[in-house]
C-alpha cells in the first residue's frame, strides 16, 4: 500500500519519536526468561551531596513489643490559665505541664486507654476522650488526679463542651453522637445517646 509524501513523513516523525521515547534512561531484559520486560535503570543523574554539619545519631532500631497507635490529632491543649494539656496516646498517660514553671504532673491512665482528644469546661476540669478504652476521664489539671471515667460509646473521638446545656457531647466512630453532663458529680452523671449518625 502506498501512502502520499505527507502521510509517509508524519509516520516516520512518529516512528522516530517512540523509539527515542522508548530508549530514554532505561535498558529492557527479561526476567527468568518470561517475557514480562524489567527495566534497569541508567540514570546519569548525579547523586546528591552529603548533607553539610553534624548528622544525628538515632542509634539502634528498636521494635516495640506492643506496636503504638496511629498518630491523632486534638492531643494538645492550652488551658484558660496558660498551663499545657498533653495526652500522650503511646503511654496511656495525660501531663500538664506549666510553661512557666517547667513543672511537669502525670495522671497515670489504664493501660490501652489511647487518650484523644481533650477539651477544657468553663470550670477548668479537662475532659479526654479514650478511643480504645470506650470512655471520657474528666481531670483535674490543679491536683493532677482524676475526676470520673464514664463509659460513652466503644469508640470514642470527638468531643466539645455545650456551656448553654452543661454538657460535654462526644461524637463515636460508630455514629453515636453520646452527652454527659459537664459535671462528673451531677445526679445521673452517665451518658444518654442524643442521636445516631452515619458510621465514621
Amino acid at each position: 500500500m502506498r501512502h502520499s509524501p505527507l502521510v509517509a513523513l508524519v509516520l516516520v516523525t512518529t516512528a522516530a519519536s517512540l523509539v527515542a521515547a522508548c530508549s530514554s534512561g532505561y535498558d529492557y531484559k527479561y526476567d527468568n526468561g518470561s517475557k514480562k520486560p524489567v527495566p534497569t535503570t541508567t540514570s546519569t543523574v548525579p547523586a546528591a551531596p552529603p548533607p553539610k554539619g553534624p548528622q544525628p545519631n538515632f542509634g539502634a532500631t528498636v521494635r516495640a513489643a506492643v506496636s503504638p497507635p496511629p498518630i491523632s490529632g486534638g492531643t494538645l491543649m492550652v488551658l484558660r490559665d496558660g498551663r499545657v494539656i498533653a495526652a500522650d496516646p503511646d503511654r496511656d498517660r495525660v501531663f500538664v505541664v506549666n510553661v512557666e514553671t517547667r513543672e511537669v504532673q502525670s495522671i497515670a491512665l489504664v493501660a490501652g486507654d489511647e487518650p484523644g482528644r481533650v477539651i477544657e469546661d468553663e470550670a477548668g476540669r479537662v475532659h479526654v476522650v479514650l478511643r480504645r478504652g470506650g470512655a471520657v476521664v474528666t481531670l483535674d489539671p490543679t491536683a493532677a488526679r482524676v475526676l470520673a471515667r464514664r463509659e460513652v460509646c466503644p469508640s470514642p473521638r470527638g468531643l466539645a463542651v455545650s456551656a448553654s446545656k452543661g454538657q460535654v457531647l462526644v461524637a463515636c466512630e460508630g455514629g453515636e453522637l453520646v452527652a454527659l453532663p459537664v459535671d462528673p458529680s451531677a445526679e445521673k452523671p452517665e451518658a444518654t445517646l442524643v442521636a445516631r449518625l452515619d458510621r465514621d
